[in-house]
Formats: C-alpha cells, structure tokens, sequence
C-alpha cells in the first residue's frame, strides 16, 4: 500500500511539471540596440522532449525613430541558419509578436534582432516550453 501510495504521488509531479509554463527573458535589460544594430539570441531545444513551443520577442523603444526587421531563424547544425518567420519594427514604443510552434523540426533556434534609423531600443526574447 505504502508503494502504490509513493507511485501516484510521484506520478502526480510528472504530469504537473507538463503543465508548467515556465517564461525566461534571454536578453538581458542591459543589451540595446543603437542606430543601426544587431543582436542575436541562440536557445537550442536539442535533447529536449518538449513538443510546443513559444516565442515573444519584445522590442522597447527608448529614444529615436525606429524601424527594421527582426526573424526567427532555425538550424540543424548552428551554424547555417534559415529565416522562419519575422517581425517588424515600427516606430512605436513597443513592437512585440508571439510565434508557436509545434513539433518543432530544428535543433537550434534564434532571433535576430535588427534595428536601423536613430534609435536606442531594448530588445528581450521570452520563451516557453512544454509537452503536448
């Protein structure tokens, strides 16, 4: 009896970790984007055996005019990378979009932050993780 009761307990805390919703910042507040400038952040899902994902990249305008296109990108290797989908940048005080993905079909995956114009802008990627 005291097996069956450890086996449902431990069972319980497999299924509630599926369901946590877990957000990490992967740029840090101190990155800026200045004029013309780019920032790239990698977060590779290999080995992982989460099945969903999303993504929100945020870009906060501090002073300027801003503009530009910023991507999602995937790799197999993390070296060659493919544009998968984007996010435009306009002159507001925050440009944000979120992207899901199921299944994701890549080990590797990043988002390239690209502003131009005369800006100071804060970018910051969030993202989440977990089984179907």
């Amino acid at each position: 009896m005291k097996t069956l009761l450890v086996a449902v307990i431990v069972l319980i805390g497999v299924s509630a970790r599926s369901q946590v919703v877990q957000s990490f910042p992967h740029v840090p507040e101190t990155d800026t984007l200045v004029n013309a400038d780019t920032v790239y952040k990698v977060f590779p899902i290999i080995g992982t055996k989460d099945k969903l994902f999303a993504i929100q990249p945020v870009v906060t305008k501090v002073s300027g005019t801003m503009a530009g296109t910023s991507f999602l990108q995937a790799s197999l290797d993390g070296t060659n990378w493919v544009s998968v989908d984007s996010l435009t940048v306009t002159d507001v005080s925050v440009n944000t979009k979120l992207i899901s993905i199921e299944d994701p079909k890549y080990a590797y995956y990043r988002f390239l932050f690209r502003t131009s114009g005369t800006v100071k802008a804060v970018p910051r990627l969030y993202y989440w993780l977990r089984n179907k």
